[in-house]
C-alpha cells in the first residue's frame, strides 16, 4: 500500500527499489563489485603461490591423439635413438612432460647442453621438440630453470635407457 508523504501529500512507496532510487542501486551495485574485487584478488593471490611452489608448466605439448611417433635422444648413448609409436607409450612419454615445470623466477645459469630430447612428430607433419638437462629444460627457443632438477632425466634414463 502506498504511503503518503506528510509535507506534500504525494503518493510513493516504501520499498526503495520499487521507488527506482538510483542511490540504493549503487549502494548494491559497489557492494557486488567490492564481493567481485575480493574474489579475483584471492584467486589471484592462489594463482601466484601455485607458480611459485610448483612452478610454470610447458605450455604446447601436443595430446597423445596428435602425435605419430617420439624420438628420445640420449647424449650419453648418442648411437641409440627410442623411436616410440605405441599409444601406451606416447602417453607415458607425454606425462613425462609434466614433470618439466619451469620457475618464473629462476635464472638459468646452465652451460651444459641438453642430455634427454624428446621429439613428436605430429600427425599433421609438425614437429615439437623439447631438451633437458638436470637443472635447465629448452622449449620453444628458451631455456629456462626446472623447478624439480633431475627428476626428468632420472625418470627418462631409468624407464628408456
Amino acid at each position: 500500500m502506498p504511503d503518503v508523504c506528510v509535507l506534500c501529500e504525494q503518493k510513493f512507496s516504501a520499498d526503495p527499489l520499487a521507488r527506482g532510487d538510483g542511490a540504493v542501486k549503487r549502494k548494491y551495485f559497489t557492494k557486488a563489485a567490492g564481493f567481485l574485487l575480493k574474489i579475483s584478488i584471492g584467486m589471484l593471490i592462489c594463482a601466484v603461490l601455485y607458480l611459485c611452489v610448483y612452478g610454470m608448466a610447458l605450455i604446447g605439448i601436443p595430446e597423445a591423439e596428435e602425435v605419430e611417433k617420439i624420438t628420445i635422444s640420449y647424449s650419453e648413448f648418442p648411437d641409440e635413438v627410442r623411436e616410440l609409436t605405441e599409444k601406451e607409450d606416447l602417453e607415458m612419454v607425454i606425462q613425462l612432460s609434466d614433470f618439466l615445470n619451469y620457475s618464473l623466477l629462476g635464472e638459468d645459469a646452465s652451460d651444459s647442453p641438453p642430455i634427454v630430447t624428446v621429439t613428436y612428430f605430429l600427425k599433421n607433419g609438425d614437429t615439437v621438440t623439447v631438451s633437458a638437462n638436470r637443472t635447465s629444460v629448452w622449449w620453444k627457443g628458451k631455456v629456462h630453470a626446472l623447478k624439480q632438477e633431475d627428476l626428468f632425466v632420472n625418470l627418462t634414463e631409468g624407464i628408456f635407457f
